[in-house]
């Protein structure tokens, strides 16, 4: 049973499956229905229910499916697959690879595909055609695969976490000394082997013990008042990291906040060149989900103002 309310502290609380009373029909925090009662009483339905749909990771889309749209959360696309299955349908769920490794946040966005065999799309647009209110789903825009988090990015299991690095790649303060320490002595091996990175550059090592698989080094410009192309060299930053993930057909990305810690570049304005190349990275590669991981609430204030900057017309 869940609460079909997105928003409702409880859902978020018990996840997808909450514990409620037999015979409750309404959440007894928001009043909203629970999904039960808005799912066809079919035969096999209660089936239905205990077994979530089938999910497969992003990456491993079936042939002969198609895409019916893309949930905001793993919960809302389930709710919604199992309307499907309860009609004798056969909906598939391409998730996100953070989805439960990170159950532990509630501000965590979490994208989740649905498709069905090419042979019962138009009977499961049909069934979904009352709940979108009519017209074909929007494909999912750069803007929509564009995650702000705060908190740690060393607990992200992302294909690649990049890491804010020096010009040594061995190791230092900030977010990089935190990636050293979660990825353990092997990754400072691996970047004894490198031979440095220069300014505007990325290179690529294994994450080693940390959830992400891959680590993606770059090397910020230091902040000298704006007159020797910082700002072109970092968005360098950002093309080198997405040029990277493009050829090693990464899925998902976390980037912290390059260059704002002991190299000094202003927050706001990093933020703005962050967001604008990160959206357009996004729209080169219609693929791959971004994470901007914001190490603190002044941080995540720049870019979540920088982001609905980019929305507003010019």
């Amino acid at each position: 049973m869940i609460c079909v309310n997105p928003d409702c502290p409880d859902r978020v609380r018990t996840g997808k499956m909450g514990e409620y009373p037999a015979g409750t029909e309404s959440c007894p925090t928001c009043g909203a229905r629970l999904n039960r009662a808005d799912i066809p009483d079919t035969p096999g339905s209660s089936d239905t229910l205990q077994h979530p749909p089938p999910a497969l990771p992003l990456r491993f889309i079936p042939a002969g499916t198609v895409r019916l749209a893309t949930f905001p959360s793993y919960e809302q696309a389930s709710f919604t697959a199992e309307r499907l299955l309860a009609a004798g349908l056969h909906p598939l769920l391409l998730v996100s690879p953070f989805r439960s490794p990170v159950e532990w946040t509630v501000q965590f966005y979490s994208p989740t595909r649905l498709v069905v065999p090419e042979g019962e799309a138009d009977e499961a647009r049909a069934l979904l055609e009352p709940q979108r209110g009519g017209g074909p789903e929007p494909a999912p825009t750069p803007r929509d695969r564009l995650t702000l988090f705060q908190g740690d990015i060393t607990r992200l299991p992302v294909d690649a976490i990049v890491n804010a690095a020096n010009e040594t790649l061995l190791g230092g303060g900030g977010v990089d000394g935190a990636i050293h320490d979660a990825a353990g002595p092997e990754l400072l091996e691996a970047c004894r082997g490198l031979g440095g990175c220069r300014t505007g550059e990325a290179k690529l090592t294994h994450g080693y013990d940390l959830p992400a698989r891959w680590v993606i080094h770059t090397m910020g410009p230091v902040w000298r008042g704006g007159s020797e192309r910082e700002e072109e060299t970092l968005r360098e930053c950002y093309r080198a990291c997405f040029r990277i993930a493009r050829e090693k057909g990464f899925d998902s990305l976390a980037f912290p906040s390059i260059s704002t810690g002991a190299y000094r570049y202003p927050l706001v304005e990093a933020a703005r060149i962050a967001v604008e190349e990160i959206l357009h990275g996004l729209g080169e590669n219609p693929r791959i989900e971004v994470t901007v991981a914001c190490f603190g609430p002044d941080v995540l204030e720049a870019y979540e103002r920088a982001l609905d900057s980019s929305a507003r017309p010019v």
